[in-house]
């Protein structure tokens, strides 16, 4: 077996799995649909247009030649503040195929937690959006230990857009082993500081296998949508379950690994509302417009407090939702809905 392959045994109703020698993830998550003929097919679905296999392993591979042009060394920590995009995904993988650790971060959080998270990891470089400079360039100033390597994706020369840009195309991947640190994801903090939780190479094989194709069926003609930002790593059994039902209904599922019914699945709070097949659509879209209708500032101070509090313990909460009101305060909408309120009449809103 070559350092990119896992073989499934089919001869047992759980099939092993068994990893080549010098396996690294990267070469099975991403050189091999180009190799099996996928180079034209979407990898990757945006509002801007899709990433083929071909386009994804070429930006791989360029951003891995990056990583190791700066300086980096496998096994070193490469922290990530980026945003849902097709570089991140360069950047992520890039970074495994050259045997550095990619440590994708919640890109909501304050500065001092940035600043903990590069001393905690050891970073040896920091790459982040311009949109999160705010948090992230204090942070870094403030850390103990300064990392050796600060990149923004894009902007004045050097980004990692303009690196890639004059980056070689093709990269080979440094060897690794199926048991090697392969990733680092850090946990929210609510009792304390983040904890970083190690993923192994084999980890995202294994959960792919499991879950995504003996469990539910994935092919690849499916498509999935992630509402999850790309920083987290939901599962079940680890995040998102328990905080939406609870650690005992979380409990019951995880343990007894029984199914439930759209009906059960409402009353203990996964869905809003369940409706018939044939009206999913019009109800989804007079939703969107009462959506729309409204205060939208205020909705999108609404929509950040409920994404940062995931990361925020109950007085950090309170204080940003707190300053959220003060800013929807000032307001034109703000206006529109305490006249409206006086008047006994329905404001309408102009998102500013």
């Amino acid at each position: 077996m070559g350092g990119g392959i896992v073989e499934v045994e089919r001869t047992q109703e759980t099939p092993p799995l068994r990893f080549a020698p010098g396996f690294n993830v990267a070469v099975p998550f991403i050189d091999r649909h180009v190799a099996e003929g996928r180079g034209r097919k979407a990898a990757i679905r945006t509002l801007h247009g899709d990433v083929t296999y071909a386009a994804l392993a070429t930006g791989v591979d360029r951003c891995a030649g990056v990583l190791v042009g700066l300086g980096l060394q496998p096994g070193e920590r490469m922290l990530m503040v980026v945003k849902d995009c097709p570089a991140f995904f360069y950047l992520f993988w890039g970074a495994i195929k050259a045997g550095i650790i990619p440590v994708p971060v919640n890109t909501l959080l304050r500065q001092a937690t940035y600043a903990f998270m590069i001393d905690d990891s050891g970073a040896a470089a920091i790459v982040y959006s311009p949109e999160f400079a705010a948090e992230v360039e204090p942070g870094i100033a403030s850390a103990a230990r300064r990392p050796r390597r600060v990149l923004r994706t894009d902007g004045d020369e050097p980004s990692l857009a303009t690196l890639l840009a004059r980056s070689g195309p093709r990269f080979d991947a440094v060897p690794a082993d199926a048991e090697d640190d392969c990733f680092w994801l850090y946990s929210s903090g609510s009792t304390g500081q983040p904890k970083a939780a190690v993923h192994r190479h084999r980890d995202m094989a294994v959960t792919s296998q499991r879950f995504g194709v003996e469990t539910l069926g994935i092919t690849s003609d499916d498509v999935c949508y992630s509402e999850a930002k790309l920083f987290f790593a939901y599962g079940l059994g680890n995040n998102m379950l328990p905080r939406i039902v609870g650690a005992g209904r979380a409990a019951d599922l995880l343990y007894s690994g029984r199914a439930m019914d759209g009906v059960e699945a409402e009353r203990w709070g996964f869905f809003n509302r369940l409706c018939e097949p044939e009206s999913v659509l019009a109800d989804a879209q007079a939703m969107a417009r009462s959506i729309a209708d409204g205060p939208t500032f205020a909705h999108a101070m609404t929509k950040r407090c409920i994404h940062q509090e995931w990361s925020m313990g109950i007085d950090e909460s309170i204080e940003a939702e707190a300053q959220a009101q003060a800013i929807c305060m000032q307001t034109k909408d703000y206006e529109r809905a305490y006249e409206g309120f006086v008047a006994r009449t329905k404001p309408v809103f102009e998102g500013n």
